[in-house]
C-alpha cells in the first residue's frame, strides 16, 4: 500500500496563514479605528457649525462683546481640536495602507506554498501512477509467463 501524500513544509504553510491572519484582524483593528476617528471628526464638524451658527445669532443681536469672544474662542479651541484629530486621521490611514500592504505580502507568502504543495502533490500523484502501472504491467507480464507455461507443459 502506498503512503498518503505528505508535503514536508505543511508546518511552513500552517504558520503562514496564521500570520495572514493575523494581518487580516490587525488591518481590522486599524480600519475600525480609523472608522471611529472618522466618526468623532464628523461630531466635531458638527459641534463647529453649529458654534458658527450662535457666532452669526450673536453678531447680528445687540451682544454682549464679552460673550461673542467666548463663543470665538470655542469656536477656534475646536477647529484645532479638529486639526488635530485630522491629523491622528491621516496616521492611521497611513498605518492602514502600511497594515494592507503587510497583509498583501503575508498572502502572496501563502499562496506561493499553497502552489508549491499543488505541484508536489501533483509530482507525487504521477508517481503513484507509474508505480502502479509498473506494478499492473508485471502482474500482466507474469500472468503471461504462467500462461505460457502451461502451454509448453501441455504440449
Amino acid at each position: 500500500m502506498a503512503k498518503a501524500f505528505r508535503f514536508r513544509l505543511d508546518r511552513v504553510l500552517e504558520l503562514r496563514r496564521l500570520h495572514a491572519e493575523m494581518k487580516k484582524k490587525e488591518l481590522s483593528q486599524v480600519r475600525v479605528e480609523l472608522t471611529r476617528k472618522q466618526n468623532a471628526i464628523l461630531q466635531e464638524l458638527i459641534k463647529l457649525d453649529q458654534g458658527k451658527g450662535v457666532s452669526r445669532d450673536l453678531r447680528m443681536s445687540s451682544v454682549d462683546m464679552t460673550l461673542l469672544r467666548m463663543q470665538e474662542q470655542y469656536l477656534n479651541q475646536l477647529m484645532r481640536g479638529v486639526q488635530r484629530m485630522h491629523h491622528g486621521l491621516q496616521e492611521d490611514v497611513l498605518a492602514e495602507k502600511q497594515k494592507l500592504a503587510e497583509l498583501a505580502e503575508a498572502s502572496k507568502k501563502v499562496k506561493v506554498l499553497e502552489r508549491l504543495r499543488e505541484k508536489k502533490k501533483a509530482e507525487y500523484m504521477l508517481e503513484m501512477n507509474r508505480e502502479e502501472q509498473k506494478f499492473l504491467d508485471e502482474v500482466a507480464q507474469n500472468m503471461i509467463r504462467m500462461s505460457r507455461g502451461k502451454k509448453e507443459s501441455v504440449v
